[in-house]
């Protein structure tokens, strides 16, 4: 694991509160650091993750630092959606620059880009 990686999954320090099958609920106390203008940046990431087949909806509850991942057990598990959390996270340490850089008025944009290393990486595991 990187260095950038390995201090962004540090910082975040999710932790499972609640882990029913179906719904993974993860807890960061700095989620609530978001600013609300990177909101549009965060949904975004957020879309990216909800294109895993098998992930039926994602709640961020900003007030509450916790992220609620609805997902199909019979599709996913946790293990694997840990992976994917992974895979996004390195998405975010490669393109922390572009995203960054990334205009409001161009997220969806960046979107399109971010999809297309995202399924591409994917497909390179095996998943």
């Amino acid at each position: 694991m990187g260095l950038k990686k390995q201090f962004l999954k540090s910082y975040l320090d999710f932790q499972v509160v609640d882990d029913a099958k179906g719904v993974l609920k993860l807890y960061s106390k700095k989620i609530s650091n978001i600013k609300d203008e990177d909101d549009i940046y965060l949904d975004k990431i957020i879309h990216l993750f909800k294109q895993v087949n098998g992930i039926d909806n994602i709640t961020l509850l900003k007030d509450e630092c916790i992220l609620e991942i609805y997902y199909r057990p019979s599709i996913l598990n946790v293990e694997k959606i840990h992976q994917y959390i992974d895979i996004i996270l390195d998405l975010i340490v490669d393109n922390a620059k572009l995203i960054k850089n990334c205009n409001p008025n161009s997220a969806d944009d960046l979107l399109v880009v971010l999809n297309a290393k995202f399924e591409h990486r994917v497909s390179t595991l095996n998943i």
